[in-house]
């Protein structure tokens, strides 16, 4: 009996401990919320930073866009080219075919015209929005001056 007392006692002090183990690493709605929150804040690097952490966790191409976003936001276009080529060399469909003209202007920006001629005229083809065709037609005229 004595020992069934102290078997149930020993169950409950490790149980105890068990339960109060820190977590090893952030939940990736937690690190989705406080990246957001740094975006609110008007701190985009650490969003930065908290996006590119939950992209290791899970590889998502929402997550991928917004990070090129922030990066081209933060004027690092070499990086932000990356993360467009990753999601946008696979975008057949067009389904992310605003994030085009971003795109373009951050391959303008590194003088690769070749590659911002092309997204910029597929922007123009299947884009929607007006403002944002006629920002890229813009980017066009500009490509043209610089030759």
């Amino acid at each position: 009996m004595r020992n069934n007392i102290l078997l149930i006692l020993f169950s409950f002090f490790i149980g105890g401990m068990l339960q109060a183990q820190p977590l090893k690493s952030v939940p990736l709605d937690m690190m989705l919320e406080t990246a957001e929150e740094a975006l609110d804040n008007g701190d985009a690097y650490n969003a930065l930073e908290w996006y590119e952490k939950a992209y290791k966790e899970e590889k998502n191409k929402e997550l991928a866009l917004n990070i090129a976003y922030l990066n081209y936001k933060l004027r690092d276009f070499k990086r932000a080219a990356n993360w467009y080529k990753r999601v946008l060399r696979r975008d057949d469909d067009n389904i992310y075919i605003e994030d085009r003209l971003v795109y373009g202007l951050v391959l303008k920006q590194q003088n690769d015209y070749p590659a911002a001629i092309t997204e910029l005229q597929r922007y123009l083809e299947f884009g929607q929005d007006e403002d944002g065709k006629e920002y890229a037609r813009m980017a066009l005229e500009g490509i043209e001056l610089s030759k």
